[in-house]
């Protein structure tokens, strides 16, 4: 095999997987002067094994499905805020995303909003447990795990304002929250802290303890 064709050989077997044998032969073979079909064999033979099939498989590799769970949280989100009134309607509605959460990941998706013949239109934002935009900049404060020294914080910054919490872990819903989540395998159910509830200034429709019986089948 002469000096050329072993160069063009060798680029060709590098390129073969991007873009195939013969294309990556024929663009060679127009500056070295060998034949496409004698530069497309030889650079297959030469390709490592599987090469091909790698790029393919990287190509059309699609991204993980979203847990169920979180996707059975984000709806069960909704069904809570459609019988959710505010003294003044929020427009968007801002959904505050605080803590270390575990189901909130769908939440945050450009797609998790509800279209707008769905519901109102919401924003969905993380913060951190510290900022100062919880009490003025939340309409709803979706709440992950947090320290009874953070809740302790925190609480004082969500009584007595238009905030509707809703809550992962039990214990903090208990003491002070509204809505607290219950995921399990087989569905999400809720609770319901009344007391939190005849406090808040945002008014929650009686119907809504309806949903609270456990929905969905996540996997």
């Amino acid at each position: 095999m002469g000096e050329d064709r072993l160069k063009a050989v060798l680029f060709g077997s590098l390129c073969q997987a991007v873009v195939g044998a013969f294309a990556v032969a024929a663009c060679v073979a127009m500056s070295s002067g060998v034949r496409a079909e004698e530069l497309a064999a030889d650079a297959e033979a030469a390709a490592p094994a599987g090469a091909g099939a790698l790029l393919a498989a990287d190509a059309t590799k699609t991204p993980p499905p979203i847990d169920a769970r979180a996707a059975a949280v984000t709806q069960t989100v909704r069904d809570i805020l459609s019988y959710t009134r505010w003294p003044v309607p929020p427009k968007p509605l801002r959904l505050c995303v605080l803590g270390a959460t575990e189901y909130a990941d769908h939440l945050l998706l450009p797609a998790a909003p509800p279209t707008p013949d769905a519901g109102p239109a919401w924003q969905v934002i993380r913060l951190p447990l510290a900022s100062d935009r919880v009490s003025a900049g939340c309409d709803v404060a979706y709440i992950g795990a947090v320290s009874d020294k953070q809740w302790q914080e925190l609480l004082p910054r969500l009584i007595g304002r238009p905030i509707l919490t809703i809550c992962e872990q039990r214990n903090p819903c208990e003491a002070g929250g509204m809505f607290c989540l219950d995921v399990r395998a087989d569905g999400v159910s809720f609770t319901v802290n009344l007391d939190s509830m005849a406090r808040s200034t945002v008014r929650v429709h009686p119907n809504v303890l309806k949903l609270g019986q456990r929905k969905g089948k996540p996997a």
